[in-house]
């Protein structure tokens, strides 16, 4: 599945898109494992953009995900920390996504909580990613 925020695109301008196949490690432990997930992918350095997904099980109608950053990470501009699940059609989990900055280096913790449900995962930002 591929998933994006939809936006125009005016004659004559790019957008720029990547694709990571695979989800790395998915975090889902505890009181949420089997309802809630959490992953995290992109680039892990500074002022590099990171997706975070949500994968909810059975969601339930007007159910809603909110995503808490420690200090040192923040929301692409325009994003809003709660967001609405929408179910899917083609699938048990139906998906939510943030994307993130990070100001600096260091390890944090990033959570998504739902109805009493939640779930942590731990990234690490470096001076370089595998990328450079």
């Amino acid at each position: 599945i591929l998933y994006w925020d939809e936006r125009p695109l005016e004659p004559g301008q790019k957008r720029v898109m990547a694709f990571a196949y695979g989800l790395g490690r998915v975090a889902s432990t505890g009181l949420s494992a089997g309802q809630l997930a959490l992953t995290a992918h992109g680039v892990f350095r500074p002022g590099g953009t990171i997706t975070v997904t949500a994968y909810v099980a059975d969601p339930q109608p007007g159910q809603t995900l909110r995503l808490i950053l420690p200090s040192g990470l923040h929301l692409v501009e325009g994003q809003q920390d709660t967001r609405p699940v929408v179910r899917s059609s083609v699938g048990a989990y139906s998906p939510v996504t943030w994307r993130i900055r990070a100001e600096r280096t260091g390890t944090y913790q990033i959570r998504v909580e739902t109805g009493g449900l939640f779930q942590s995962e731990e990234i690490v930002i470096r001076a370089k990613s595998f990328l450079d």
